[in-house]
This record gives C-alpha cells, sequence and structure tokens, in this order.
C-alpha cells in the first residue's frame, strides 16, 4: 500500500492539490475545496499532537475495522468521520492550500516526525500506520474533487 513517508507518493499528492480549484465540485459529499483541505490537515495534525483527542463510541469498534482500512481498498464515500475532524465550518481555501503545505513540511522528515500514536478512531498507531492512512485518507478527499 503507498505511503506518506515515500518521496514519490508525497511528489504524487502535491501534484494532485496542485491541481486542485477552490471551485472544484465534490463527487459526493457536503464540504467544499477549502472545508475539504481543512478536514485533511486536522487529520494529519493528530499525529502531531496538535488536535486534541477524543474517545467515544467511535474508538470502542474502530479497532475491529481497523485491519480494513490499511489495504488497498479504497474508502467507501461518506465513511463517518471521526469526531476531532468533522467538516468544519467555512474556510478560505489559499489559507487551507498553506496549512495542508505545512503538515507536508512538518512530515517530511520522515515516520520520525509522528508525535502521537493514537488515533481517536482507530487507536494505536504506528508511524507506517499513519503513513498509509495519511496517503488513503488524502487520495480519497483528493478523489471526491476529481484530482
Amino acid at each position: 500500500m503507498k505511503n506518506f513517508f515515500d518521496p514519490p507518493v508525497r511528489e504524487e499528492l502535491l501534484m494532485r492539490l496542485g491541481n486542485l480549484r477552490r471551485e472544484a465540485m465534490p463527487s459526493f459529499g457536503d464540504m467544499n475545496a477549502a472545508q475539504m483541505l481543512a478536514h485533511c490537515t486536522q487529520g494529519m495534525a493528530m499525529a502531531a499532537s496538535a488536535v486534541p483527542l477524543k474517545g467515544g463510541m467511535p474508538a470502542i469498534y474502530g479497532w475491529l475495522i481497523k485491519a480494513s482500512a490499511f489495504n488497498e481498498v479504497p474508502f467507501r464515500q461518506e465513511p463517518p468521520a471521526t469526531r476531532p475532524v468533522e467538516p468544519p465550518s467555512e474556510r478560505e481555501f489559499a489559507a487551507e492550500m498553506a496549512h495542508m503545505m505545512e503538515m507536508f513540511a512538518f512530515f517530511a522528515p520522515g515516520p520520525a516526525a509522528i508525535r502521537h500514536h493514537r488515533h481517536p478512531f482507530f487507536g494505536r498507531l504506528n508511524a507506517e500506520q499513519w503513513g498509509m492512512h495519511f496517503y488513503k485518507h488524502l487520495d480519497h478527499h483528493l478523489g471526491q474533487f476529481g484530482v
């Protein structure tokens, strides 16, 4: 499975992000492009300890489907978002793209940049799993906007 920490994979994602436009319409879901960027940035920020993590009901059964999240099968359309990364309110596209680029820069050193290993839905993730999750989550949402 592709991993965000693999430099060619990161380059692929950066190229796709470069093709994302403010006015792009999603093929599913309610988020606009700026909201999607904020959502994905918040998802990455969890591993940087920048987002407070809350447990709750998803964490109780998330470990049951954890293995299915780290394979080649794409996420289904409109999976439930975990509590800390619910779709945000209105956002400014350029600012959200800048935040996303900050996350790419933060994690560019590789798996050693992971500071928090607990995901609020899947439970404990190692650095490789975080990298796979970053890729799969970004791939899912970039595909949502046709890039």
